[in-house]
């Protein structure tokens, strides 16, 4: 078994892969050569097919450099049947959330929680869902529903690691946020004796205490005020607290989860058939956002669908529509995230890949379109549209 997985990787492919690796512990600067050498070898030798794993590191490269579109680029790269692409596309989700893109970070991120059962996982989707229900103020309805799921991923977090002081304080947190303070309080109280040097967490523990009339709130006030000596944070939280009762200083905690223990995860590839159950009202608004699309009122039907996706986040329909709108305002960049989340959801959306080669033909990624043109003619190899696409391609390759 050992020669047979040696096997499927090019040897000179595999050799150029090592040196980057090796490059990375040795200091030297050309990693990206050395990847993108095995990613072009392996590609001649395997009819145009990614090296994952050199994928991988090259993402994670351009991650550390700050070149998130070209770390997004290669971690998008990454087929779902791959062992590494639970680790891609976790990586991927925290690189929208920097973006303050909530939506595309928990809709790439949400099926990994349950298949990789990494309690940091579960930890940062409930981070992002909470500051997600922050930022969103103006819906309360989708304000709520963020700090639901973001507590429900919390609460997985601290039960599957007790001791995880980031999973704790973050539940505590999001109980706060929601006005539970006697919830919020227990959950701190364990945090702070996890971590007693921490000012936030005594901090927050002090007012739910006086918020449920607990006669150690003075002291544990006193507690917090000796530790936030810096910059005057004491006295800016308190006065932040006093004049609104808000929290904005003090934010979700997440320590990012070791690659390693990435390691032997493997993620089941996501095309067996889905639950195909009634999903009316569903339907009828998707309906509603297709005829507004044919008049031309994209803004409106925009909001239909992120209403639709609020509440099916599988709407690979959705996500394809909101691709088209994406594309209509000139937005390529948008439009390729709302398609491959489409394609995530429902690989067989034949409509959701042909915008994607376009967009890569345009842009001269060759590579890129003829593997998104690959596994559109799977689906449909008497495409007409497929045909006209194939001289396009064909053109872009030479």
């Amino acid at each position: 078994q050992f020669t047979e997985e040696a096997n499927k990787v090019p040897s000179v492919a595999f050799e150029a892969y090592v040196k980057g690796l090796a490059a990375a512990d040795s200091g030297e600067q050309n990693r990206e050569g050395y990847f993108k050498n095995a990613i072009r070898i392996y590609a001649e030798e395997k009819a145009g097919k990614i090296y994952p794993d050199a994928a991988l590191e090259l993402g994670h490269l351009y991650l550390e450099q700050r070149r998130f579109k070209e770390a997004l680029d290669y971690f998008a790269r990454i087929d779902t049947a791959e062992p590494s692409y639970a680790e891609a596309a976790f990586y991927s989700g925290l690189i929208y959330w920097r973006q303050a893109d909530f939506e595309q970070a928990l809709a790439v991120m949400r099926p990994l929680a349950d298949d990789l059962g990494i309690t940091a996982v579960f930890n940062t989707l409930g981070a992002i869902s909470v500051h997600a229900s922050r930022i969103d103020k103006k819906n309360k309805g989708r304000g709520s529903a963020l700090m639901n799921e973001g507590l429900g991923y919390l609460s997985k977090a601290v039960k599957a690691t007790p001791n995880d002081f980031d999973s704790r304080f973050n539940y505590g947190f999001g109980l706060f946020l929601e006005g539970d303070f006697s919830a919020a309080a227990e959950q701190l109280k364990v945090a702070s004796d996890l971590r007693p040097s921490d000012g936030d967490t005594l901090f927050l523990l002090a007012k739910s205490l006086e918020e449920i009339k607990d006669a150690k709130a003075s002291d544990v006030d006193n507690q917090s005020r000796k530790l936030l000596t810096d910059a005057d944070r004491y006295a800016k939280l308190q006065t932040e607290w006093s004049r609104s009762r808000q929290t904005d200083l003090i934010n979700v905690k997440v320590l990012l989860p070791l690659r390693k223990d990435f390691l032997g995860v493997v993620m089941v590839k996501r095309s067996a058939p889905r639950d195909q159950g009634p999903r009316s009202e569903s339907e009828k608004m998707i309906a509603k956002a297709k005829d507004l699309l044919a008049q031309n009122q994209n803004e409106e039907a925009a909001e239909i669908l992120k209403r639709v996706i609020l509440g099916e986040p599988m709407s690979a329909e959705g996500y394809y529509l909101l691709g088209v709108i994406h594309i209509r305002k000139g937005e390529p960049d948008q439009a390729l995230d709302r398609l491959r989340t489409a394609i995530f959801w429902d690989n067989r959306i034949l409509e959701a890949y042909l915008p994607l080669v376009r967009i890569f033909i345009r842009r001269g990624d060759c590579q890129q379109a003829e593997t998104y043109f690959k596994s559109a003619l799977e689906i449909s190899p008497d495409s007409a549209d497929l045909a006209t696409l194939k001289r396009d391609l064909d053109r872009c390759s030479r």
